[in-house]
C-alpha cells in the first residue's frame, strides 16, 4: 500500500503542475500607458496595462508588429504559458517566424530580449537600444516587421534577434505569462517581464504543492501497522 500511496502522490503533483501550467486565465486588459515613438516613428519599449479583472497594473512588452492598439482600449485576453503553445498568437500558424520550426525557442528568445528591454530606462539616451530590442522581438515573429526600416536597415536589431534565437534556454520562461487576445485580432499579444506580479496559475500550483506535502506528511506520521495494511 505504501508504494501505491507514493504513486498517487506523484500523480497528484503531476496533475497540479500540468493544470497550473496549461490552464488559461481569462482577464480583461486595458492599455493605460505607452512610450513615445522611437526614431522610426513606431512606438517602442514597454507598455503599461491594467488587468481590470484583478485591478493591477504592470509592464508588458508587445511581440506583435502588425496589430494596432490605442490608449484606453480594453479587450479580453487569455493568460497562457508556453505549456499552451498552440493557443498563442504565433503558436498555431507562424509563417513569418524566423525559426518557425521551433516556436518555443522563438518565444523564449523574445522573453530574453523583453527582459533586457524593460531594464533600460526610457530616456532619449537609450532610444536606439530600445528601438533595436523592440524590432528584434517583432522581427522574430513577423516577416512584415523584418521588412520595415527599423529592422531591415538596422543590423543591430537583426543581430539581437539572431543571437537570441541561437541561445540555449532550457526550461527558462516556461512559467512566464503571455497575454493572448481573444479573439486574436482584438489586440496585440503581450509578454510579461520579470517584474510582473506572480500570476494566479502559480498560486494554484503552490496550493497544490501544499496539499500534496500535507498528504505526504500525514502518511509519514501514521502508525506502522496502518502503513503496512
Amino acid at each position: 500500500m505504501k508504494t501505491n500511496r507514493n504513486a498517487l502522490l506523484l500523480v497528484l503533483l503531476a496533475t497540479v503542475f500540468s493544470f497550473a501550467s496549461a490552464t488559461a486565465r481569462a482577464d480583461t486588459l486595458e492599455l493605460v500607458g505607452a512610450p513615445g515613438p522611437g526614431d522610426t516613428g513606431f512606438v517602442t519599449g514597454p507598455y503599461v496595462v491594467t488587468d481590470l479583472t484583478k485591478n493591477t497594473s504592470f509592464l508588458v512588452i508587445c511581440d506583435d508588429f502588425t496589430t494596432d492598439v490605442s490608449m484606453g482600449q480594453t479587450w479580453a485576453a487569455n493568460a497562457y504559458t508556453l505549456a499552451s503553445l498552440s493557443s498563442l498568437k504565433f503558436g498555431t500558424s507562424d509563417p513569418g517566424g524566423l525559426d518557425s520550426s521551433n516556436l518555443i525557442q522563438e518565444y523564449q528568445a523574445a522573453f530574453f530580449l523583453a527582459d533586457q528591454l524593460v531594464a533600460l530606462p526610457n530616456t532619449s539616451a537609450n532610444t536606439d537600444q530600445i528601438d533595436d530590442l523592440s524590432y528584434a522581438i517583432w522581427g522574430i515573429f513577423s516577416s512584415v516587421a523584418r521588412q520595415s526600416s527599423g529592422y531591415a536597415l538596422d543590423p543591430d536589431a537583426q543581430q539581437l534577434a539572431a543571437n537570441a534565437l541561437g541561445m540555449s534556454f532550457g526550461s527558462s520562461y516556461f512559467t512566464r505569462i503571455i497575454y493572448t487576445p481573444s479573439p486574436l485580432s482584438a489586440s496585440q499579444e503581450y509578454l510579461t517581464v520579470a517584474t510582473t506580479p506572480v500570476p494566479e496559475p502559480s498560486t494554484i500550483f503552490l496550493l497544490g504543492i501544499g496539499i500534496a506535502a500535507a498528504i505526504f506528511i500525514s502518511y509519514r506520521h501514521k502508525p506502522a501497522a496502518l502503513l503496512q495494511a
